[in-house]
């Protein structure tokens, strides 16, 4: 080969590597800071692909409950996250960095549930008097168990509580080192399906329980289009939770296998069902966030003033997602 073919090889070598290196600068993704629990609205999201049908690129950053989640939004360290009411209700009583920016899940309360060995000789809530109950506290699931106490003339104190992760609670329940764990799904599917536990009450009417979806302030107000497109991504995935139940339930458990834990779809198909992935944020639904500030702030949980919520909840980014979902 002469001098000049293989210099005019080489030039054409270089030029299509510059363009496979800079086709692959073209078609990467815009990266979010995404929170993630393994919860049913988190999962689907992700292994649905409801990113990347707006051209986005979630990297999760796993939590065990929403009450660690707030605190990282609160420092910036996520830009999005999923949590329940009460986590959100006592960190916006303390920053005003955080925005509730949609709906994730809803249900009347029936959702949170005690269980109990299912060996065991309880038969009710009294039976348990001084024994170890596990929960996390300032969960919606603390605060379903702390109003259902009121409403029967009970008291925390009545009880050895044990703060506990839903992973804990499983762990606890499958080794009898609790007498009784209160949460939601899918940990109570999980422990059913076990066969560690039984079901000794719900908290329906005591509390209800909602989830939402947060933003950072900062990542929202620098990034408002990023935002709008993780929205219509999430609003996506709520509806087929609740339009494809048993496949919804096939691509989560194929996420609990990527984070380690072999659960059957069938886990999950017995608690999507009990669950509204209603996006919006409607007025009671803002007026329970209300209801809660002043719950935990009569009980001393909570020392800040009550926030603007006004500015805090906010559906401007909500409504330009329903705008923008294909």
């Amino acid at each position: 080969m002469t001098r000049g073919k293989l210099k005019g090889l080489t030039l054409l070598v270089f030029f299509i590597a510059t363009i496979v290196f800079l086709s692959g600068i073209a078609m990467a993704l815009p990266q979010i800071k995404m929170g993630s629990r393994l919860e049913y609205y988190d999962v689907i999201y992700r292994e649905g692909g409801f990113d990347k049908k707006y051209g986005l690129e979630a990297k999760a950053v796993p939590f065990a409950t929403g009450v660690e989640v707030v605190t990282a939004l609160q420092s910036g360290a996520i830009d999005v996250a999923s949590s329940g009411h009460v986590p959100l209700t006592i960190l916006l009583s303390k920053t005003d960095k955080v925005l509730v920016v949609a709906g994730s899940a809803y249900n009347q309360g029936s959702i949170y549930r005690m269980v109990v060995g299912k060996g065991t000789p309880y038969k009710t809530i009294n039976d348990l008097k001084g024994k170890v109950v596990a929960t996390k506290f300032g969960s919606g699931s603390f605060k379903a168990f702390l109003s259902y106490l009121k409403a029967h003339n009970l008291s925390e104190k009545d009880f050895r509580m044990k703060n506990a992760t839903p992973a804990a609670i499983i762990g606890a329940m499958q080794g009898g080192t609790v007498d009784a764990g209160i949460w939601f799904e899918p940990t109570i599917s999980i422990i059913l399906h076990k066969g560690w536990g039984r079901v000794l009450l719900d908290f329906k009417g005591h509390a209800t329980f909602q989830v939402h979806w947060l933003a950072s302030r900062a990542f929202a107000e620098k990034n408002p289009d990023l935002l709008v497109r993780f929205l219509a991504g999430a609003m996506d995935g709520q509806d087929f939770l609740m339009k494809d139940p048993k496949k919804s339930a096939q691509l989560i458990s194929r996420g609990y296998k990527r984070r380690g834990r072999d659960m059957p779809p069938e886990v999950f198909e017995m608690g999507i069902p009990l669950m509204d992935f209603d996006p919006r944020i409607l007025p009671e639904r803002v007026e329970e966030i209300k209801r809660t500030y002043h719950f935990f702030k009569e009980k001393g949980r909570i020392k800040g003033q009550e926030p603007n919520w006004e500015e805090l909840i906010t559906t401007e980014y909500l409504k330009k997602a329903q705008a923008m979902r294909k």
